[in-house]
């Protein structure tokens, strides 16, 4: 009787041992994902998925079908056109300069699985390239994130006047990433 309880006691003590041991082991693995996350959006922050390359943009809408929708998938969401030369650009001075001294900025629109239209609006220009970002329905002020629930299969673009494009990027970011 005495030895029945000993292997009673002793298989319920292994019993909770392995519970104890498969709930560790599921909180490591949970934290070790977590970890990863972070670690990996610290050592890229910019989710960048290049839609397109090298191409020129004229006057008429360039359509372009991404192969997977593009999903804002963090608080900053960009389509970014890289140009093929460097350009002269001012912000003040209206977007791209061409060497006549005529400035311009192409027009860039997402478009949603429903067929919505989101005119993005230029969030960020240098020599090497023009970024675009959407400012709400309102046309406020500030950009904010393009709705995260919406799938996006298309992207439009046109410019009154040609440029060549090395590439056209969409990116996501979060400002906290960077600091």
């Amino acid at each position: 009787m005495v030895f029945n309880e000993r292997l009673r006691m002793h298989w319920l003590t292994n019993l909770t041992f392995l519970r104890i041991a498969k709930l560790a082991l599921f909180t490591v693995i949970i934290l070790g994902s977590i970890s990863c996350s972070y670690i990996e959006r610290r050592r890229n922050p910019n989710l960048d998925i290049e839609i397109y390359s090298s191409v020129t943009i004229s006057n008429s809408w360039f359509e372009i079908n991404p192969q997977k929708p593009l999903k804002a998938e963090r608080q900053v969401n960009q389509v970014i056109l890289w140009f093929a030369e460097h350009q002269k650009t001012s912000l003040k001075g209206g977007g791209i300069i061409r060497q006549d001294g005529v400035a311009f900025i192409p027009e860039v629109e997402l478009l949603d699985e429903q067929g919505n239209i989101y005119k993005l609006d230029i969030s960020g220009l240098d020599e090497t390239g023009i970024a675009y970002s959407w400012r709400g329905q309102n046309n406020g002020p500030h950009r904010v994130s393009l709705p995260s629930e919406r799938l996006f299969v298309k992207v439009r673009i046109k410019s009154s006047h040609p440029i060549n494009i090395s590439s056209i990027v969409w990116r996501n970011y979060n400002p906290q990433d960077f600091k």
